[in-house]
């Protein structure tokens, strides 16, 4: 949503020289998103969050 693409590498035309965009989202707000496992797998009986830092 911060940058409208998932890639944040860009290369010149000529292929020789390579930006890259890096991001502090270390002040930014947490969001835990649910995580309910592997389809099939039994490792993940309930549900589980992972914290992911979220910009609003």
């Amino acid at each position: 949503e911060v940058l409208a693409s998932n890639k944040a590498v860009w290369f010149s035309p000529s292929g020789k020289r390579m930006a890259f965009g890096y991001y502090d989202d270390s002040r930014t707000a947490i969001m835990n998103i649910p995580f309910y496992g592997y389809p099939g797998s039994l490792s993940f009986q309930y549900t589980s969050s992972i914290p992911v830092h979220y910009p609003k």
